[in-house]
């Protein structure tokens, strides 16, 4: 989860640099060398020493392969310069895994593989989701944390709500409607946890939490997104694609609830503002259904590498998923649209307003294109 800046009692010394450090084992064709690739001269960046940076995108170009990995020249560099800092003393490191933090990383993997279409994105958030599910199906509830096996103790709001966005994320990577029953799952169950009625309003801490004096909220974003705002992005998504009004209405209440928050401080409240803002776009909802995944990669990585600030992606894999399940019923956009046996199919709606089923590549990308410029 961290790791300190200093060691020895100075920041940044473990991985910094100085030219004479450098010069005590690099001959002088591998400090000019140096001095090309890295931010590394007689003058620091950091304090007295020099954070290394790539000098310029020529650089990059030029010592870096396609693959982005090191070319021979710079991996010898590389390797003497890991060599020589080994006997430092590293920075402590706190172990412990948070679910919040991780669920959030998810998320960016989910992103990164729908843009890039590298399957290690998508393998890593997939393991890392199951993992915490795992730990969920031990410990009949999301965790807080865990470090070296040991549990620090049931998960706060934003560990249910980022988990449940995170579901909702690895259902657009996966198109398995499995991680969409997860996402609702947990969603009732958090609503069962920290939403308090009388109030309209999430708290931070379970309603189980009884040894507590106080009972905390805030539902201020700061370096992370308030749980609170994270709960009202995944019930907006939730109400959306399931069509159940309870979601709906805690969306509208938190909205309403936190509209003089907003006003007096509106830096402060940066991703609720991102969750209102969606609701004055116009809506794009994506159905893709198909026998396969493998025929359904195509039209899945298309949606990726556009920019679609709002949009609502929906798969419906027949090998993943024969029949749906009582908790699937209500998905909408799944009515009478069973995947066909040969091929891929797309939907391109607007409010559930839709256009002529897709079956091709280039009809499925005329009707994107259509929607994003009018």
């Amino acid at each position: 989860s961290a790791e300190d800046a200093d060691s020895n009692g100075e920041e940044g010394l473990f991985y910094t640099w100085t030219i004479e450090e450098l010069k005590t084992f690099l001959n002088n064709d591998e400090i000019q060398l140096i001095s090309e690739i890295f931010t590394i001269n007689e003058t620091p960046n950091f304090e007295s020493r020099s954070i290394l940076h790539m000098n310029s995108i020529d650089a990059m170009n030029r010592f870096w392969t396609s693959q982005n990995q090191d070319n021979d020249e710079l991996k010898i560099l590389r390797t003497k310069m890991f060599d020589n800092r080994a006997p430092r003393i590293k920075p402590f490191k706190d172990t412990k895994s948070i679910l919040s933090w991780n669920a959030l990383m998810i998320q960016s993997l989910c992103e990164a593989y729908l843009v890039t279409g590298d399957e290690k994105y998508k393998d890593i958030a997939i393991q890392n989701a199951k993992t915490w599910l795992n730990l969920y199906q031990t410990n009949n509830v999301l965790v807080r944390s865990i470090n070296n096996n040991v549990i620090s103790g049931p998960g706060y709001l934003e560990d249910y709500s980022y988990f449940v966005n995170a579901c909702i994320s690895l259902h657009e990577v996966t198109l398995d409607l499995f991680w969409l029953e997860k996402a609702k799952y947990i969603a009732d169950e958090m609503i069962d946890l920290f939403w308090y009625e009388p109030e309209k309003r999430f708290y931070d801490t379970s309603r189980h939490e009884s040894d507590l004096i106080y009972r905390p909220i805030n539902p201020f974003d700061n370096a992370t997104p308030s749980g609170t705002s994270e709960a009202n992005r995944c019930l907006r998504k939730l109400g959306f694609i399931f069509n159940i009004s309870k979601y709906n209405n805690i969306h509208i209440l938190i909205n309403e609830k936190m509209t003089d928050y907003v006003r007096g401080a509106p830096l402060s409240f940066s991703n609720q503002l991102s969750v209102e803002y969606s609701n004055l776009l116009k809506s794009l909802e994506i159905l893709i259904t198909s026998p396969t995944l493998s025929l359904a990669l195509p039209f899945l990585h298309l949606i990726g590498g556009r920019y679609i600030p709002d949009r609502t992606l929906i798969g419906w894999i027949q090998e993943q998923n024969e029949e749906l399940s009582s908790e699937l019923d209500s998905i909408v956009l799944l009515e009478g649209r069973e995947p066909k046996s040969q091929n891929t199919v797309c939907y391109v709606c607007s409010n559930f307003s839709c256009d002529l089923p897709a079956e091709s590549y280039k009809e499925f990308e005329l009707q994107i294109e259509t929607i994003l410029n009018p």
